[in-house]
């Protein structure tokens, strides 16, 4: 199976990055992936703002009825998302030099809630039908991480393994059979013991670091005369803040429900902020700080917008203490999955970890805490799901 260099401008190689970004002019096409991402940085860097549309994490947003305006035209989710996939399926075509029909699609074990799952691969297989797509199968990315796990055991090599998944907007767990060598062709249902997974990612970490650290620029911590007794004082409404910190709701500041509010809580600096376009700038900056802190224990949060800076210093401890109810919440969630297998944690043989919020070290601590260090095993962090998905579809579509 081979995989290709997809986004060019963009580590790996092998990722297109779930962003879009269109123009402001009109008829030009919608940048994806790094395109997007340079576009936008080219705009802010040199007019000072960005003035087309830049949007990302979509998939987030799937089982809701999202839609937006651009250009006086309508896009719904799914017209968003057909976008990136028609631009994947454009660029393999390229590469590749034939005709592409078939996709295997990845999908969460839980996308947002229980009840928009449903909805939410509806949309998501109606995306790849607009795209082009004729047949379309979904695949758990837990499973497919497993089968990628699996392609590295040697041949008659079994082992009773906890695949974790960690990605940007969910976390999801499976207990699996494994056994090297197996045919590509064999049925495998019987082989995937228990899967558990929450709307918990690498978003809702940039998510509670942002909040802890950059709000109070903002003006979180101020306090407001109450519209009753002008000399009672009272707290700033935080919800509004927490959007702003969001990589998932971020772009909500700019709707009916926010920007009046923005005005009437006299929020110059969230009100300046969104006039130069800097929302998203923002939240790859604290992302940036966030990924630095898996490697080093302090990290600079720096920013500039319009005529505005800040420099924020954040050590990893506060981090990890922004983020101790998720960390909680998914140690509660590995332990059940090991349960619902009917097996205990000494009786899991590996643990298979991936995605990229698998290098946040209060992440990886759970699983070295439960399991021991010994039996955690580690691959690419980013492609392993795509692999997995590519020896799934070697499977079901085989070639001549």
């Amino acid at each position: 199976m081979q995989m290709f260099d997809i986004d060019p401008l963009f580590h790996p190689r092998t990722i297109l990055r779930s962003a879009i970004y269109i123009p402001s002019s009109r008829g030009r096409r919608p940048l994806v992936g790094g395109e997007a991402y340079q576009q936008y940085r080219h705009d802010i860097e040199e007019e000072g703002e960005a003035t087309g549309r830049f949007m990302r994490s979509l998939k987030s947003h799937l089982g809701s009825d999202l839609a937006t305006y651009i250009h006086s035209k309508r896009y719904t989710l799914t017209d968003l998302i057909s976008v990136m996939l028609k631009e994947m399926k454009r660029r393999a075509e390229a590469h590749f030099g034939s005709s592409i029909t078939n996709i295997v699609l990845g999908r969460p074990v839980v996308f947002v809630s229980d009840k928009r799952s449903e909805a939410a691969q509806s949309q998501l297989e109606h995306a790849a039908q607009q795209a082009g797509f004729k047949q379309i199968v979904f695949q758990l990315e837990p499973i497919a991480a497993a089968l990628a796990f699996e392609n590295t055991l040697g041949r008659g090599e079994e082992k009773r393994v906890l695949v974790g998944d960690l990605g940007g907007g969910t976390s999801d767990f499976a207990v699996m059979r494994l056994r090297g060598g197996i045919s590509l062709k064999a049925d495998r249902r019987a082989d995937i013991i228990a899967v558990s997974g929450l709307p918990i990612g690498g978003d809702t970490f940039t998510a509670r670091l942002a909040f802890f650290s950059i709000t109070p620029y903002f003006g979180s911590d101020d306090q407001i005369p109450s519209f009753i007794d002008r000399n009672r004082k009272l707290s700033m409404p935080q919800d509004i803040f927490h959007v702003l910190s969001d990589p998932q709701r971020v772009h909500l500041l700019r709707g009916t429900d926010y920007r009046p509010r923005i005005a009437q809580l006299r929020l110059h600096k969230v009100a300046e902020l969104l006039k130069y376009n800097g929302e998203f700038k923002l939240i790859e900056t604290v992302e940036a700080a966030k990924c630095a802190l898996s490697r080093q224990e302090k990290a600079h949060i720096t920013f500039e917008y319009g005529y505005d800076s800040f420099d924020v210093v954040v050590t990893r401890r506060q981090f990890e203490k922004a983020i101790a109810e998720e960390t909680k919440k998914l140690k509660l969630c590995i332990a059940e999955v090991v349960e619902t297998a009917g097996m205990t944690p000494n009786q899991i043989d590996a643990v298979f970890i991936t995605g990229g919020s698998s290098q946040v070290p209060a992440i990886r601590r759970i699983f070295v805490d439960q399991f021991g260090e010994t039996r955690l095993k580690e691959a690419d962090a980013f492609t392993s799901v795509g692999f997995g998905l590519g020896l799934t579809a070697s499977h079901l579509f085989p070639t001549a």
